[in-house]
């Protein structure tokens, strides 16, 4: 069983304009609706404005987050727009139905149990990454059209790896790890 403390989806996500991307993810969780309780940019907090939509809708935005509650949170970094989705179900195939219409091609699921790195450990396991602000590789992933191209060195390597792979609308395939 899922501890509650990790029972939600969340996800980093790229595709080729991150700004629509960031919109269409705001669309899609309904916390986005109220008014943010915190934000960061830069891991520094800064004063919760009216106009967070439009800074999060910026062109070059770098290290900004914005927060509506505990596992709410929506950020952006370079090109990799990171969300909360409490609302979807902790299932493939309705993670899936849930996030196939958003203009992404890679999406990584990060660890379950947060951040897997212990200071003064000397086993201290480095979880790995994808691209640079993409959360670590954690519980899967999710390519999409242009995706699988560029992830993957060849598309038959999904069907025939050592790992289960479940396909979704608009081409997209999740791998879970």
């Amino acid at each position: 069983m899922i501890d509650k403390q990790y029972d939600k989806v969340s996800g980093t996500f790229c595709g080729p304009d991150p700004v629509v991307l960031a919109a269409k993810i705001l669309e899609l969780v309904s916390y986005s609706q109220r008014r943010p309780i915190k934000i960061t940019r830069r891991f520094m907090k800064v004063e919760v404005i009216d106009a967070w939509r439009s800074m999060l809708l910026e062109r070059d935005v770098d290290q900004l987050s914005v927060w509506w509650g505990e596992r709410e949170q929506v950020s952006r970094s370079g090109e990799v727009v990171g969300v909360d989705l409490p609302s979807v179900p902790f299932d493939p195939l309705e993670i899936l139905d849930n996030l196939s219409e958003l203009p992404f091609t890679l999406a990584v699921m990060p660890p379950l149990t947060g951040h897997q790195w212990n200071p003064g450990d000397e086993d201290v396991y480095f979880v790995p990454k994808i691209g640079s602000s993409h959360s670590g590789l954690g519980w899967g992933a999710i390519l999409k059209g242009a995706g699988h191209d560029r992830f993957m060195s060849s598309r038959r390597w999904i069907d025939h790896g050592p790992w289960r792979a479940f396909c979704g609308p608009e081409d997209t395939t999740f791998i879970p790890a």
